[in-house]
């Protein structure tokens, strides 16, 4: 948005057609100049399913879906950690046995898949 309140005929036109917050948007256009819009685009997917990720509806299922998720964390923090959670995903074959067998939710993985894709 311009100083007159007028969206940019660039980059706000473009944020505006991302069916995201304007900060993910806007970032989600910076990432093609640095050639990682794919990634951005699955951490959003997570981001935006973030609450149908798990399949634990009690403190022990929590504590296990912790430990299954680990191996997946990094220090850099949730979005890394979510993006590596995407990747075993998409390289178990979008597999909903797969999500099973980690405690995570084949339906919030698969919105996370939808929504990356159509970003």
């Amino acid at each position: 948005i311009d100083d007159d309140g007028i969206l940019t005929e660039d980059l706000g036109m473009r944020m505006a057609e991302i069916p995201l917050e304007p900060d993910y948007a806007r970032s989600l256009v910076a990432s093609e100049a640095f050639g990682c819009a794919e990634e951005v685009s699955e951490i959003f997917g997570m981001v935006q399913s973030s609450t149908m990720l798990i399949s634990a509806s009690t403190s022990r299922e929590r504590r296990l879906f912790e430990a299954v998720r680990q191996p997946y964390a990094v220090a850099e923090g949730d979005l890394l950690t979510y993006l590596n959670m995407f990747r075993a995903y998409k390289s178990n074959g979008y597999s909903s046995s797969w999500c099973s067998s980690k405690r995570f939710n084949g339906k919030g993985f698969k919105q996370a898949r939808r929504i990356a894709h159509n970003l």
